[in-house]
């Protein structure tokens, strides 16, 4: 009954500590079915400070005026041990209250209005943003990149190098005598090589990989072209049939030398080069990948004009050629410049309007290319902005601009509208 009424209203800690032990032992009944939670986390809390300390005191009971032993505390502290587990699991599911006391202060101040403590989650943070490999690739960039420029060959080190040239032994030169030392650097040997020749050494395709093809830009690798996914077999095939068509690339005439080639793709990771320049590796998409030669877009220009000035046509096509695809050059990494690289591989699109303008008289002024004002959700639009005009008469006649609108928000643009023309002054 003393426990009723201990249980009805605020509550003296050390007092009430001893009912409870005293009703303990006269009624047999487990203090975990008649101690509260609140109580049994203090008396908890209590007994595993006073365990620490020399038990050389005595306390009086309140309650029957008998002294408490060291021994009987002691057993009591112990005893309600399980009642402070029942309450310690409690807590973990939510539904427990744990009082804070101080084990200094006695007798302590009645407990009213007590409140569940909040317990902060610890979070970590995280240490995986912002790592970069120690290979310094830059792997899983996925950047978009449409490069133009003429396919070149190189080699990672001296032991591949070394290799070639071993498994090289027995190819033939033009005149069909063989090379005692062959050159990997050379194009139409290492083609020999890896497309085998009549009567001489068997194709050996496989070892495509282990060139490095470059892009480069002034005789400078600006990119490494590796295909490693689907169709990466047709893809080397592609590489092999670009470098037969450029080898002649000193060869005086023109009609035989491939100038450019286009490569759209995502940078995959960086090589380094024989040289030790580090560049970017492109993982090629080869539904735009395009060698072609200026003269041939000069000679469609001139195709339609009169005898007497097809030639002058022609030469001026070959300037507007070399402006377009050499005062332009750039990485072909921003959407700006790659929706320029876009337009000059298809240049041809526009060979009619290049026709009427360089036919009057006009020339190339400028090419830019500037984010589209309006542009369809899930797009990248460039506006592709080029002007002509006429050098002769600068002051009497207005500048033609041509605009084209180019999506280059997937790895391939694509021209989208129809082009659009006006004059300025």
């Amino acid at each position: 009954m003393e426990c009723d009424k201990l249980l009805s209203g605020s509550l003296n800690i050390s007092k009430t500590l001893g009912l409870l032990d005293h009703a303990m032992k006269s009624s047999k009944v487990p203090i975990q079915s008649v101690m509260p939670t609140e109580l049994s986390s203090a008396k908890a809390d209590q007994s595993n400070k006073t365990i620490l300390k020399p038990l050389n005191t005595f306390k009086m009971n309140e309650t029957t005026n008998e002294a408490i032993t060291p021994s009987e505390e002691l057993g009591s502290s112990e005893m309600t041990m399980s009642g402070a587990e029942a309450v310690s699991e409690s807590a973990d599911s939510g539904s427990g209250v744990t009082p804070s006391l101080d084990a200094e202060s006695a007798p302590a101040a009645p407990v009213t209005n007590m409140q569940p403590s909040v317990i902060e989650p610890s979070v970590e943070s995280s240490q995986t943003e912002g790592i970069t490999p120690s290979c310094g690739c830059n792997s899983g960039s996925n950047q978009l990149v449409f490069a133009l420029g003429s396919l070149g060959i190189d080699y990672e080190n001296d032991a591949v190098l070394d290799s070639f040239k071993f498994h090289m032994v027995g190819i033939q030169d033009e005149e069909g005598n063989d090379i005692e030392y062959p050159n990997p650097n050379d194009p139409y040997q290492l083609l020999a090589y890896l497309n085998g020749q009549k009567g001489g050494v068997a194709p050996s395709p496989f070892d495509s990989a282990r060139v490095l093809w470059t892009v480069k830009q002034d005789d400078t690798p600006i990119y490494v072209i590796r295909p490693t996914k689907d169709y990466s077999e047709e893809a080397y095939r592609l590489l092999r049939n670009f470098l037969d068509a450029s080898r002649f690339k000193n060869d005086p005439d023109d009609a035989v030398r491939i100038d450019m080639i286009s490569v759209p793709g995502r940078i995959v990771g960086q090589q380094r080069l024989f040289s030790g320049q580090v560049v970017p590796v492109i993982e090629p998409n080869m539904r735009a990948m395009y060698n072609w030669r200026a003269i041939d877009l000069a000679s469609a220009v001139g195709s339609e004009v009169a005898d007497d000035n097809a030639s002058q046509v022609i030469e001026d096509a070959k300037k507007f050629v070399n402006k377009v695809y050499f005062q332009l050059q750039n990485l072909g990494i921003t959407s700006a410049d790659r929706a320029l690289n876009y337009a000059a591989t298809n240049i041809y699109n526009v060979v009619q309007a290049i026709k009427t303008e360089i036919a009057n008289g006009f020339t190339l002024k400028s090419i830019s290319a500037q984010k589209s004002n309006v542009c369809r959700p899930g797009s990248d639009c460039q506006d592709v902005i080029i002007r002509f005009f006429n050098p002769k008469k600068r002051f009497e006649t207005a500048t033609n601009v041509y605009r084209f609108t180019i999506d280059v928000s997937r790895v391939i643009p694509v021209a989208i509208g129809e082009p659009r023309t006006w004059f300025e002054h």
